[in-house]
């Protein structure tokens, strides 16, 4: 039952114990309304209590989302980093591929300029033998460093091929924490529209809470009253006893 109902019914019993034979004395009417006060100031403590926790809990809720949203950024800001570390040394290799293969180019060349000058020192190679078998080395050396240059560039297309598979793999995650991130701001739209909800039916609560208060203050107000005219009553219902027994006692 609410307070304002309990205190109508309280006035009505007030009102029909002035009138009935079973009166009731102001004491106990006065110990009655201070234990109904005392009971609806408990209702308001407890309704007050739960709508603190209630905020609490969504406060928290808010704040966690809120972190979540944040740590989610952070790691997207550090796969982009690590994706443009990657397409630098990307770009490096690159360059030292073109680099590679002008010296293959500029070593080519001169393995070209020595057999052209072989074909031409023919005539002289009874007494330029040794010249023929240090350029023959150096023929070796130079076919052994093109062949090791050739496998160095096979591994660096091999080491290209595995960082575009990594980065469509980080740009497949990117995409998943885009996702992500859409759904929760998603969710922080609908709990804004939940706590709103429950502003309104906080502010309406407090308007019940006034209301009532007025209602207390009211009733209160016709209790007074009430307990001021039986007093009345009572001193009048003396006064007549009084003389009552005076005039039967002079009769």
């Amino acid at each position: 039952m609410e307070p304002g109902i309990f205190f109508l019914h309280f006035e009505n019993k007030d009102t029909e114990s002035t009138t009935g034979p079973n009166t009731k004395t102001p004491s106990c009417s006065q110990d009655e309304g201070k234990a109904q006060k005392h009971r609806g100031s408990r209702c308001l403590v407890l309704m007050t209590v739960c709508l603190g926790l209630i905020c609490v809990l969504l406060l928290a809720y808010i704040v966690l989302q809120y972190f979540t949203i944040t740590a989610v950024t952070n790691l997207f800001k550090s796969y982009k980093n690590k994706v443009e570390e990657f397409n630098q040394t990307i770009n490096s290799l690159q360059d030292n591929y073109t680099d590679l293969m002008n010296e293959k180019d500029q070593l080519q060349n001169n393995v070209n300029s020595l057999t052209q000058k072989k074909q031409e020192l023919e005539t002289r190679v009874n007494n330029l033998t040794a010249e023929k078998s240090q350029l023959q080395n150096s023929f070796n050396s130079l076919s052994q460093k093109k062949l090791e240059l050739e496998t160095r560039v096979s591994n660096l297309t091999a080491e290209k091929s595995q960082l575009q598979s990594t980065i469509n793999a980080l740009n497949q995650k990117k995409l998943e924490l885009e996702t992500r991130v859409s759904n929760l701001t998603a969710e922080k739209s609908q709990l804004q529209s939940t706590i709103n909800v429950l502003n309104q039916k906080k502010l309406e609560l407090e308007t019940r809470v006034s209301n009532l208060t007025a209602e207390k203050s009211q009733l209160q107000s016709t209790i007074n009253a009430l307990n001021q005219k039986i007093l009345q009553l009572e001193s009048k219902v003396t006064s007549l006893s009084t003389e009552l027994k005076q005039a039967y006692e002079k009769g």
